[in-house]
């Protein structure tokens, strides 16, 4: 039964036939496609790939709590990497100004 128009629904339904209300969550895709782009997302803008964590791990279907798991480890091992590399490069750039400055400690 439609919570908001009380027509009959069918089992399983997402939405009501009759109104177009939502009747639950559709579960997100565990295509190829839609993995690619979720691993994309979270190699690419590694934060941005928590908000698929949560979206996948909460799912109940064993398909998308594995993708939810790898999509956390992406994302962790590349925030990792991208903190590392913007500290080398900051590092390699004050070098490179310290060595054009004639080596001198400024601090």
């Amino acid at each position: 039964m439609c919570p908001s128009c009380h027509a009959a629904v069918q089992t399983g339904a997402y939405f009501c036939q009759n109104c177009g209300a939502a009747l639950k969550e559709k579960p997100p895709p565990t295509s190829v496609g839609a993995q690619i782009k979720i691993y994309a997302v979270s190699a690419l803008l590694p934060p941005f790939g928590l908000i698929y964590v949560w979206r996948y791990l909460k799912q109940p279907g064993e398909t998308s709590r594995r993708i939810g798991w790898v999509v956390l480890i992406l994302t962790i091992v590349m925030t990792i990497a991208t903190l590392w590399l913007t500290f080398v490069a900051i590092d390699s750039f004050n070098r490179s100004v310290n060595a054009a400055l004639g080596g001198g400690d400024f601090n």
